[in-house]
């Protein structure tokens, strides 16, 4: 067992050293308790002691050479994560597109394809509709001439969505709720299923098409033929379902920051950042350039 030395004791050996190691003296100064004794050790007892610098200058550069504190490994880790999180985010989309049965040739949202009255009943602030006549009226843009059957059913739905209400401005109080949606506003009203069953019942993939003695008849040469055709449509219906509330909980999303206009939701209008003509008496290049720097915000 190491014998436990005094305070004198511990300075006696200190000042026997030929060459004091600062770092041993800081160790010393640190365990001394009285502010007396270690100021008389240093002031007086000490004078003639040399002290090892060069000791403690290595220790310093060993210290640099260390690996980084766990807190700046934690910094660089959160950095990393939102741009991590936003690859797996896209990852997550490829994999759910391509885990979707592709449709059948010809799926598209047209009022051709309707083969009842489809209605949205009066449930105040909803207006009562009737989807074949807004069907008809509408017209797709340019990008839902694309594969992708979401694009058009999403600009289906915001085109119904910004005049589905009484007033037009009453439905950005609603969201559309997917599975397991816990982190959504709490503020937002569930838009009511009867309305979400209503929109996604105009698709095709819903329709009882088998009552449809033609259409039936068009599936396949055999009845097997006709009823592989048929079942494999079912199954698109059950996999492309949740991916239709998905695109009614976007063209909400996008409703919801329109802005009012003549009583009626309009896009806002987007924006674009110009630059103002640098003046001809700058007094040199860097100023002028500063000025031209003073962006505007133009309305396109």
């Amino acid at each position: 067992m190491t014998p436990v030395l005094s305070y004198r004791e511990r300075a006696a050996s200190l000042l026997s050293m030929e060459m004091l190691p600062l770092r041993t003296l800081g160790e010393f100064i640190a365990s001394t308790e009285n502010d007396n004794e270690y100021q008389l050790l240093v002031g007086e007892s000490m004078k003639g002691v040399r002290i090892d610098v060069h000791s403690m200058k290595k220790e310093q550069l060993a210290i640099t050479k260390l690996g980084t504190s766990s807190d700046a490994v934690l910094d660089h880790v959160l950095t990393l994560l939102p741009p991590m999180q936003r690859q797996l985010l896209a990852v997550r989309r490829k994999a759910d597109a391509h885990s979707r049965p592709p449709l059948p040739d010809g799926s598209r949202i047209v009022a051709s394809h309707l083969t009842k009255i489809w209605t949205v009943a009066e449930r105040p602030p909803f207006k009562a509709v009737n989807l074949n006549d807004f069907m008809e009226r509408w017209r797709a843009g340019p990008r839902n001439r694309e594969v992708d059957q979401r694009v058009g059913a999403t600009d289906f739905f915001r085109r119904y969505l910004q005049e589905a209400c009484e007033p037009a401005d009453a439905i950005r109080v609603y969201s559309c709720r997917q599975s397991g949606n816990a982190g959504r506003n709490p503020h937002l009203k569930d838009l009511p299923e009867c309305k979400v069953e209503a929109l996604i019942d105009g698709n095709f993939l819903v329709k009882n098409y088998i009552v449809l003695f033609s259409w039936w008849i068009k599936l396949g040469k055999t009845d097997e033929d006709r009823e592989a055709a048929f079942k494999y449509r079912k199954c698109c219906r059950n996999a492309w379902y949740p991916e239709f509330r998905e695109c009614i909980g976007k063209a909400l999303g996008e409703v919801r920051q329109w802005t009012m206009v003549a009583n009626k939701l309009v896009p806002r209008q987007k924006r674009r950042r110009i630059f103002e003509e640098l003046g001809n008496n700058s007094q040199d290049s860097y100023v002028g350039l500063s000025q031209g720097i003073g962006v505007a915000s133009v309305e396109l």
